[in-house]
């Protein structure tokens, strides 16, 4: 691998990680009234797609903070 290429795939590893925090930052329950109502318009299937990606960015982030505490770069956390 170049180092122009490894350079790419880390700092896409660290915005893949940067978004990661942030959506552990969010809530899945609706805050306000007003979001409730709007989750009741969605289509269920919209709903359902958007709370598995949640789940599945919860799940990123639990593998990256395991490899994270032993010590291993990250390089592949993007390889399911």
């Amino acid at each position: 691998m170049t180092d122009g290429r490894q350079l790419q795939l880390s700092l896409a590893v660290i915005a893949l990680l940067s978004l990661v925090v942030a959506a552990m930052g969010m809530e899945s329950e609706p805050k306000s009234p007003e979001t409730a109502a709007l989750m009741g318009k969605l289509p269920l299937e919209f709903k359902t797609r958007g709370f598995s990606v949640h789940a599945d960015f919860d799940r990123l982030a639990k593998d990256a903070e395991a490899k994270a505490a032993l010590g291993d770069s990250g390089g592949d956390v993007l390889v399911g």
